[in-house]
């Protein structure tokens, strides 16, 4: 029979705990053994097979025969590594009073149907009398067809033997077996309840038990590899919540597939090659910013953005558009304006503002005041290395400093006195509007070496001879500023009025200048074109329509939006940097014909959300705030509008730019419904615009929606909202129509609102508010669920008094006059009805299917039935964003990081299927009556593969759902591109099911079989770091895997530490980061964390004074030893490590230059030694005690070195984080282990 059908005790392995003792080490010593003649043996019989292999490896199983009193026989079946290979070979030691070593030669051997028997035979006087004493082992090697050993493992070895060791014949290496145990083990299992079905295919089950009423009793195996045939699992007795159920009827279910598997079809909205992170080919623009400046040398154009947190901040462009070269700024930059330059070997980034959440310091007369500053970065075109100023120690050059008042905006306010650059004649010329200057910097240190004064300067160009300038509103020319500081008027371009929303961009934004002296100015005003004129003044024409592209409704090519940057290449094509979201585009116009020749679309907004598509027509796409048409299998895409614009007096939205969305069609007509923090619908109008007619949500989903703590003006002059938002007072929006707060509101959680454009104008009136909720019924909507497509009857999720979770209808009325939906918001708030037993936390998401099933993407995750009774739970111990960096490295069927429902769409009579994206970009594939059934794509921990398939983290986006004419399923997924994929395997799944009574006597045997496993305590690691001999003190991982492991030798050597890592890693010592204080996020790293004060509190879980982090990395081509000492007394100027959401500080970065690192790689990793010098880092010097707490830890990086993969560390198991600059920063000496210093 197939070896795969063995029989895996998955549930009481921890029994074999009492058959074995601690582990111990291995040496090689002569043994006696018994030669068996070798024969046949039979392969049936009643034997109880135990897998014994990890899962990663071929499958190894072993059985006991007992029954001759003479004799202990053991047998050991393996699985061949592939197929046509030799068969694997197997030794075996033994030990009770006497030692026996037996060889592959020396056992009875059957082959299997994939794999080999293995029978031998132990006479009990050559073991010897003490059987009480018994220690066994046994190895595996598999042979390649060459001869040589493709892979060992071993089984039974104490620990510290590496897993591939031989057996071996010292018997101390080998852990005790009591035969006594495995004897009341097998009477166990003659007493096991066990589920027995035929696979249909090779493939995957997911086997589940219920109760007579077909409630979820135990989730029993989720999403596991079968072959083909008979199978057998086991179950414990044991419910989802680890207790015994009472003897009864129980039904069990087996649900089988070929496997869940995607199929890539295309991207779109990103002209990166490819859209992922792939080399400097790959990816665009950054994600949470639009298109801003430009600037070119004639032959390649730089294109930026001032915030990346996926994607670049600058891209480096052929003429064709193709992307060769990016660079990204720092954060400590701030994320204010962008202004580019370049050379014939650089190019250049003038930035200006204050980093995200900076913190607000005091001077020396104690005033309050945000620093914020302008910045010069420059890159080598060449290889996209990063400039070094101030003698080679700094990325960046600090242009000027300002000091801002918090109370223009808090930690958000900004400077905007920077307004052009140019590069000419070997200097930078940086245009400074509040100075009434025009700076000349030097390239090569950063410093001022001149200046122009001129009266309110604006944006720069040049033709590589004079430059061009605004002064005010006109334009002037300094026909040589090297020599003559003096310019010479030209004309006022006839710019247009300012915008309602004009925003801190100037309406002359942005200049070009071509060598036959025809000057592009760019209008952001009213009419949002580009005016081209002669030097004199006399106008050439214009390049775009009067008045710009549509804000919304069908698609307009020959127009531009928002432009705010321009670059003439040596062809004459002008591209324009258009400043917006809907949807962001690069356009690139033929300058003398003035027509448009290619338009350059994205990237997505981070995560890739706001996608989705018509199921009832597939080339029916949106994205990027705009509609498309793709025909997925041949990759052609056309935009055809634009969808939303919020920029109407009193609209109640700024914005259509949702996690994701999806249409639904009623009586002839066609709606867009928006899943975010707010929920809206919208109806498609024949021009492609979207109407929207309704949004309800939590009053707090209002506020925290961006732009933060933004309500409409409406809410606040509601008489059940004022009080609560009397703090909402400052105008804001395009029309004043929102109102904005220093932070939330504290009722902001117990209260809801709907409004309905009820007489369907556009504008929000008071009496089409409703509000609803108290503290007894509060409504959730945090990335707001999904319903089943085709209906407005939807559900509502509800906090009630005393803790309960409930349900609410939302009955959809019918259409009142104006065509406007109609529903009574307080009725389905007010009258939700409890669930039993929903005791969710940490809740995410929920999603209602076509059966009125409600899921809960919570811990654990619920299923609802439509009469509100739980009918069943899956383990989700690691919900969202922040539970995802805490869960341990990926494991089948296990969910992990579950952000939202990203759709449904039908499978079978019993239930839909839906997709949930994990935050390590695994995605999880579950029917909504809770079978698991698969996992697609690759965990971004342990991924190096840059494909179509690693989604990367923190994937918010997607949608899935089955296209109802070729009833394919399709998943949109990406990261800053929208992936299109075509999911296969989900038309071949099957059920099948039966009865499974259980009898008191096995219930009893359950309880035996309980009371054995003991309660798991956390063992706190210890390590001692000698003194005068290096010594292993750390080693974590499986030395036999190709990563993750790491093993730390130490030792204080006089004045020093030694410090010695030998790692596994395939891609070994690799970083390209640009950024020195940020290499932890770019490639490899080796890490070690530690305390220097006895005193302080072991188990604190924030850093104190002494706290430290030491890393070293590769940087520019040496290695490079970083000191974080994160509690510094007196410090007024911490570092920050900022995302664009938070931010960590630490109190001191320090680059340790008396550090000595010695690096060696070869193919299967790297061994690095460093030498630093005690005193530097606080630790005990040589001689001196003392009981200190640290952790050693190894960051990986990607093959090209570009992005961490993976945190491994050796005490620390919650390092799961890889995709948050604050989270990586910070430390937890809770999670540290003991280090003694001798």
């Amino acid at each position: 029979m197939p070896l795969r059908n063995c029989f895996p005790v998955t549930r009481l392995l921890f029994l074999l705990t009492c058959l074995f003792a601690v582990f111990g080490c291995v040496q090689d010593m002569a043994g006696e053994a018994e030669t068996v003649d070798q024969g046949s043996i039979s392969t049936q019989g009643s034997l109880e097979w135990i897998e014994v292999s990890s899962g990663t490896s071929p499958s190894v199983a072993y059985a006991l025969d007992l029954s001759d009193s003479d004799a202990i026989e053991v047998r050991v079946r393996v699985e061949s590594m592939k197929g046509g290979w030799p068969s694997p070979e197997v030794e075996l030691g033994a030990f009770a009073g006497k030692t026996v070593k037996l060889n592959p030669s020396e056992a009875k051997q059957v082959p299997l149907e994939n794999g080999k028997e293995f029978a031998f035979s132990l006479s009990k006087k050559s073991l010897g009398s003490d059987l009480k004493a018994l220690r066994m082992a046994f190895a595996v090697r598999w042979i390649n067809p060459n001869g040589e050993v493709a892979q060992a493992e071993n089984f039974w070895m104490k620990e510290g033997i590496a897993p591939f060791a031989p057996v071996g014949s010292d018997p101390d290496r080998w852990k005790a077996f009591s035969l006594a145990e495995y004897e009341r083990l097998m009477e166990n299992l003659a007493e096991q309840i066990r589920i027995s079905w035929d696979q249909p295919m090779d493939g995957v089950a997911t086997v589940v038990i219920n109760d007579a009423d077909g409630r979820r009793v135990r989730n029993l195996v989720s999403g596991k590899t079968f072959d083909q045939g008979r199978h057998t699992e086991v179950w414990d007795g044991l419910d989802e919540n680890g207790n015994l159920v009472e003897p009864g009827d129980y039904q069990w279910e087996v649900v089988s597939h070929p496997g869940i598997t995607p199929e890539f079809k295309m991207s779109y909205y990103n002209p990166g090659n490819p859209g992922w992170k792939d080399g400097p080919t790959s990816l665009w623009l950054g994600d949470h910013s639009a298109p801003e400046a430009a600037a070119t040398n004639g032959e390649l154009i730089a294109l930026g953005c001032p915030i990346a947190e996926s994607g670049n901040n600058i891209v480096i462009v052929d003429q064709e558009g193709n992307k060769l070269n990016d660079a990204n700024t720092s954060p400590h930059m701030g994320h204010g304006r962008i202004f580019l330059a370049m050379d014939d070997s650089r190019f250049y980034a003038l930035c200006e503002g204050a980093p995200s959440y900076s913190k607000i310091r005091k001077d020396e007369d104690g005033n309050e005041y945000l620093y914020a500053s302008l910045n010069l970065i420059a890159w080598n075109l060449e290889d996209g290395r990063e400039h070094r100023y101030q003698n080679g120690r700094e990325t960046y050059q600090v242009v000027r400093e300002y000091r801002l008042d918090p109370s223009a905006g808090g930690r958000h306010a900004v400077v905007h006195n920077l307004r052009g650059a140019v590069f000419l004649k070997g200097k930078l010329y940086v245009s400074l509007y509040d100075d009434d200057l025009i700076i000349a910097l030097d390239p090569e240190t950063g410093e001022e070496v001149d200046s122009l004064a001129i009266e309110k300067p604006g944006a720069l160009a040049t033709d590589g001879k004079q430059l061009l300038a605004y002064s005010g509103q006109d334009l002037v020319s300094f026909q040589d500023p090297v020599n003559d500081p003096q310019f010479q008027p030209l004309f006022r371009p006839a710019l247009s009025e300012e915008r309602a929303e004009q925003g801190l961009h100037p309406v002359g934004s942005a200049l070009a200048l071509s060598p036959d002296g025809i000057v592009y100015v760019a209008d952001n005003g009213v009419d949002q074109n580009i005016k081209v004129y002669d030097l004199a003044g006399n106008d050439l024409g214009q390049i775009g329509q009067t008045g710009g592209g549509v804000e919304e409704g069908t698609w307009v090519p020959d127009a531009v939006r928002l432009p705010t940057g321009l670059a003439l290449d040596d062809t004459n094509q002008l591209w324009v940097a258009e400043n917006h979201f809907r949807p962001k585009r690069i356009s690139v116009w033929n300058a003398g014909e003035q027509q448009l020749e290619k338009e350059l679309f994205g990237p997505s907004h981070y995560g890739a959300s706001g996608a989705g598509f018509d199921t009832a027509d597939i080339s029916q796409w949106l994205g990027g705030g705009a509609s498309w048409d793709i025909d997925i299998d041949s990759g052609e895409v056309e935009i055809e509008s634009v969808l939303f614009s919020g920029h109407k007096p009193e609209m109640p939205t700024y914005r259509f730019y949702p996690f994701s969305a999806w249409y639904l069609h009623q009586d002839g007509r066609t709606f867009i419904i928006s899943k975010d923090a707010v929920m809206r619908l919208y109806e498609m109008m024949p021009n492609g615009s979207l109407k929207l007619w309704a949004m309800f949500g939590a009053l707090h989903g209002y506020e925290a929606e961006s732009p933060r703590w933004w309500v409409p003006e409406v809410f606040t002059q509601h008489p059940q909202l004022k009080e609560v938002l009397a703090d909402f007072d400052e105008p804001v929006g395009p029309y004043d129509n929102f109102r904005n707060a220093p932070k939330a509101s504290k009722g902001g959680r117990e209260l809801s609102v709907m409004w309905i454009d009820r007489n369907g104008d556009d504008q929000a009136q008071l009496e089409e508010v409703q509000v609803a909720g108290d503290a007894d019924h509060r409504m959730h909507g945090s990335i707001w669920g999904y319903h089943f497509e085709n209906t407005l009857d939807w559900k509502l999720w509800v906090s009630l008094a005393d803790g309960e979770e409930g349900i609410g209808n939302l009955t959809f009325n019918g259409w009142l006059p104006s065509g406007a939906p109609d529903w009574n918001f307080e009725e389905a708030v007010m009258n939700a009805e409890a669930v039993p037993g929903l005791n969710m936390r940490n809740s995410q998401s929920f999603l209602v299917d076509s059966q009125g099933r409600m899921l809960f993407n919570s811990h654990p995750m619920y299923g609802v039935s439509a009469d509100n009774e739980v009918e069943w739970t899956f383990p989700n111990d690691w919900t969202g964003v922040h539970g995802s960096h805490k869960a341990p490295l990926p494991e089948t069927g296990v969910l992990q990081g579950s952000l939202s429902y990203l759709g449904m769409a039908p499978l079978d009579e019993k239930g839909d299927v839906t997709v949930i994206n994990g935050n390590h970009g695994r995605f999880f594939v579950m029917t909504t009556d809770g079978i698991y059934l698969d996992e697609m794509f690759q965990d971004v921990r342990l991924s190096r593969d840059a494909s179509a398939y690693r989604i990367g983290g923190e994937c918010f986006g997607g949608y899935f759902g089955r296209d109802q004419e070729s009833r394919r399923y399709i998943l949109q997924s990406g990261h800053s591109d929208y992936r299109i994929f075509e999911i296969h395997g989900l038309d071949e799944v099957e059920r099948q099911g039966g009865s499974l009574p259980v009898s008191a006597e096995q219930v009893k045997a359950a309880q035996k079989i309980l009371e054995k496993e003991q309660a798991e305590t956390k063992v706190i690691r210890e390590a001692v770091i000698p003194s005068g001999q290096l010594r292993v003190v750390a080693e974590w991982g499986d030395a036999s895997e190709r990563f993750p492991y790491g093993k730390v030798e130490a030792v204080r050597s006089g004045d020093d530490l030694v410090l010695r890592y030998s790692v596994k890693d395939p891609s070994p010592w690799v970083n390209n980061g640009k950024d020195r204080n940020l290499l932890f996020k770019t490639g490899d790293v080796v890490v070690f964390e530690f305390s220097t004060d006895p005193e302080a509190p072991r188990r604190r879980s924030e850093p104190v004074v002494g706290d430290k982090r030491l890393m070293i990395a590769p940087f520019e081509g040496e290695s490079v030893v970083i000191l974080l000492d994160y509690r510094v007394p007196g410090t007024t100027d911490p570092v920050s490590f900022s995302s664009p959401w938070r931010s960590a500080l630490v109190d001191q970065v320090e680059v340790l230059d008396d550090a000595t690192v010695d690096v060696k790689t070869d193919r299967q990793g790297y061994m690095l030694e460093a030498r630093i010098p005690v005193a530097g880092l606080g630790l005990p010097s040589d001689g001196t005690s003392a009981n200190l707490l640290g952790d050693f830890g190894v960051i990986y990086g990607d093959e090209g070195g570009n992005i961490n993969v993976l945190r491994s560390y050796w005490s620390n198991d919650a390092t799961g984080l890889v995709n948050d600059v604050p989270g990586e920063t910070m430390i937890n000496p809770a999670l540290w282990g003991e280090l003694n210093w001798e």
